[in-house]
């Protein structure tokens, strides 16, 4: 950082913790919100139960009788969840105006409490895809005719998609985000016919011009204009927009695809790191070709004819790059030997896109990174083959056996769901269904806290205290390390994660897996691969979506470092602090930015981008 021209802009405002008032609000809250998850829990026990009923002579079953079953039945359909849903949030959110409000204050935490209650009531899971328009306008959008839209709507009601707009999976909308110790809404504005590709971010204040595109993966942090083509973090005009697709998608063999629409979720076991063993035989069977020693993080996405040649690592959150115009797909790339695909990355875009051997984003040997990516200075280091490229059968029967233990974490997350259905199901049969709805919620976060328990007993036995060190690919310590992230994925995720975002509890469970987290600290995100390695000071905030990356590979060697968060930094939504970097006392890091290995943001100052350069005027948001 020290060799960027442009001065870091030094911003000595103190940032102070998140009110212990505001922490006791939210777990107080927490009852009703999980109570409400609890009411969606008893509605599918109930259909399950006269499913049996009818199925079965099963006669000490509680049957909950015809009427009560249909009434749930309607009562899950995701457009009354969608409506159940918007009325709340718009209760919570009422009279909410753009503008700067106290983190932790009644605004934020009524915001927090929304976005919850939309999380209880699934609205942005698979099935309720085809609901999300209604859903938005439902909460007060501005919605225009022949909108496709594929992510969740902003919840704030300050959202305008215009006729014919499209937005993609997983595109950020929220129109908000924690800055320091305040709180920062406004509108977000997409006219009519423009495009917002996947994983992208708008911030609070952008205004998507007219037909205009933003590319995949990008932070838009200021308006885009009219007919043209922005991309990068934060985004910037890189050219004119390219208009709809005109012909369907090209394989890499030339031939014509058929239309087809992209997948949205992967049940989680199957997109843990280095898990390549049901996943490969799941590939071919898909028609794609995959390589011997590929070690896959992700899954790579739709498509049937995708080349997976041999010894190529994939990081961890790797998507193929896809993006939807006038209804169609544009999906393409392929990867050399010993090819290297990082965190977050995204393949080339186009058919036939391919990158050489042994590079890391890039073609023979070269190395890149950032949005838009940029060329590094990398050499390739020595590595033991054995150990990396060309494991023995010893190692490949060794990591055989010890991936097939992933199924204890599928096993431990079945269990869950049964004791939850059961505790309902004998609830009701003693005191009935209204009962059973009652108690719930309080089952729910039970069992909440159980998986997270055992997420933490399997970590401290898998693996103990995690050190700075390196491993190589094929070590024992890279298959238990993984196994542990397994039991955080399947079990503590989903249980307890998905609805402690925000709250207190979320630092006491990283605490307890060996991170130092400070009083006060705002954090929306579990991504923490090593907690032990993590340090995060007083009054910090984590944002939504961030990665706290203590860990990277480079041919296929694990090097772990320290992160550090000293009191009062921010890291602003979906951005990634690589190992030994440290954001300094009351310093932020913008959304969507990078922090780079071993860099060190100095205190008081604002950086931004992909990877992070200062915070100026011209980059600062709308």
């Amino acid at each position: 950082l020290d060799t960027l021209t442009t001065p870091a802009v030094v911003d000595v405002r103190e940032v102070r913790p998140v009110p212990r008032r505001s922490s006791l609000v939210q777990q107080v809250l927490l009852l009703p919100l999980r109570a409400v998850g609890g009411l969606v829990w008893v509605a599918w026990t109930m259909l399950a139960v006269q499913a049996l009923a009818v199925a079965t002579d099963w006669s000490w079953l509680p049957g909950p009788g015809w009427t009560a079953t249909v009434v749930a039945a309607v009562l899950l359909l995701p457009p009354v969840r969608a409506a159940a849903a918007a009325g709340g949030v718009r209760l919570l959110l009422r009279r909410l105006t753009p503008g700067t409000y106290p983190r932790g204050g009644s605004t934020h935490l009524r915001l927090w409490a929304a976005e919850r209650l939309v999380e209880e009531l699934r609205v942005g899971t698979l099935a309720s895809v085809g609901v999300l328009t209604v859903f938005a306008r439902m909460l007060g959008a501005k919605v225009g005719a022949g909108v496709d839209l594929h992510a969740l709507p902003s919840l704030t009601g300050m959202l305008t998609l215009g006729r014919g707009s499209t937005v993609e999976p997983e595109a950020d909308l929220s129109g908000w985000w924690v800055d320091g110790d305040r709180l920062v809404v406004g509108p977000v504005r997409v006219r009519a016919e423009a495009r917002v590709g996947v994983r992208s971010t708008l911030g609070p204040g952008v205004v998507v011009g007219r037909r205009a595109e933003v590319g995949a993966g990008s932070t838009v942090l200021g308006d885009v204009a009219d007919d043209s083509f922005a991309a990068g973090a934060p985004a910037t005009r890189v050219g004119e927009a390219r208009g709809p697709a005109e012909l369907e998608p090209v394989g890499l063999d030339g031939a014509a695809r058929p239309r087809q629409r992209p997948r949205v979720a992967v049940p989680a076991v199957l997109q843990q790191p280095h898990a390549d063993v049901a996943p490969r035989a799941r590939r071919r069977r898909r028609g794609r070709r995959g390589g011997v020693d590929r070690a896959p993080a992700a899954e790579p996405h739709v498509g049937r004819r995708r080349r997976l040649p041999r010894r190529r690592h994939d990081a961890r959150h790797v998507r193929a790059r896809w993006r939807v115009a006038a209804g169609r797909a544009r999906e393409g790339g392929a990867s050399g030997l010993r090819r290297q695909l990082g965190h977050g990355s995204a393949r080339p875009q186009g058919a036939g896109a391919r990158a050489g051997r042994g590079a890391v984003g890039g073609t023979l040997g070269s190395s890149w990174l950032g949005s838009p990516p940029t060329r590094l200075r990398r050499a390739a280091g020595e590595v033991d083959e054995a150990r990396t490229y060309e494991p023995g059968r010893r190692l490949r029967v060794a990591r055989a056996a010890l991936e097939a233990c992933r199924v204890l974490a599928v096993g431990v997350a079945a269990l869950l769901v049964l004791a939850v259905a059961g505790s309902i199901v004998t609830v009701a049969d003693r005191a009935g269904w209204w009962v059973a709805a009652l108690v719930a919620g309080p089952v729910l976060l039970a069992a909440g806290v159980v998986g997270a328990l055992v997420a933490t007993a399997a970590k401290w036995v898998l693996v103990g205290r995690v050190r700075a060190e390196e491993h190589p690919l094929w070590s024992s310590f890279v298959w238990r390390n993984e196994l542990a992230d397994t039991f955080v994925e399947v079990v503590a995720a989903p249980w307890f994660c998905r609805w402690a975002l925000g709250t207190p509890l979320l630092p006491l469970w990283l605490r307890s897996l060996g991170a130092r987290v400070g009083r006060g600290v705002w954090c929306e995100t579990y991504w923490w691969p090593e907690p032990d390695l993590v340090t995060v000071g007083d009054g910090a905030t984590v944002n939504r979506g961030c990665v706290v990356q203590t860990h990277l590979f480079h041919d296929r060697i694990l090097s772990m470092d320290e992160v550090r968060l000293d009191a009062g930094a921010t890291l602003g939504p979906h951005g990634v602090v690589l190992p030994a970097a440290r954001i300094g006392r009351h310093a932020r890091v913008g959304p969507g930015s990078l922090v780079m290995r071993g860099e060190h943001v100095p205190d008081g100052t604002s950086w931004v981008g992909n990877p992070i350069g200062p915070w100026t005027d011209a980059t600062a948001p709308a």
